[in-house]
């Protein structure tokens, strides 16, 4: 349903709409879903950084406690995401995605293996200008 759809049926119940932006990427080489949730000062979805720090370049991302934990991941450390790297500044969660489900057409988890990636437009855009457009949605 697109956003005017959802605008509509919202006013029609007589409650608030709140949307964000996200997109959604396979990657093939590591067999790992990512969904991104781009961070937004003027849009509050109750985003909690859970441990170290918010983004503060395109090449720091904020990922999900328990795909960092099933991976080992840790404060610091590199992540390829696709053709780029990144340096994982944080862990969060947020009320829109606290059960960490990155397809939503396939609305079970997979920890182990999906992602939610909490980044800055900028940031998406450097994965996709890095040869991973096509894989976005």
């Amino acid at each position: 349903m697109d956003y005017l759809h959802q605008k509509m049926a919202a006013d029609l119940v007589d409650i608030d709409l709140y949307l964000r932006q996200e997109a959604f990427m396979y990657d093939v080489s590591t067999k790992k879903s990512f969904r991104f949730a781009i961070l937004d000062q003027d849009f509050d979805y109750n985003f909690k950084m859970i441990a170290g720090l918010e983004p503060m370049t395109a090449s720091e991302i904020v990922i999900s406690q328990q795909f960092a934990l099933k991976n080992n991941i840790k404060i610091g450390q590199k992540l390829n995401i696709g053709k780029s790297q990144f340096i994982v500044s944080g862990f969060g969660s947020d009320s829109l995605s606290y059960y960490p489900i990155t397809d939503l057409q396939l609305p079970t988890t997979d920890i182990q293996n999906s992602a939610i990636v909490y980044v800055n437009k900028e940031t998406l855009n450097l994965i996709a200008n890095n040869g991973n457009a096509d894989d976005l949605t």
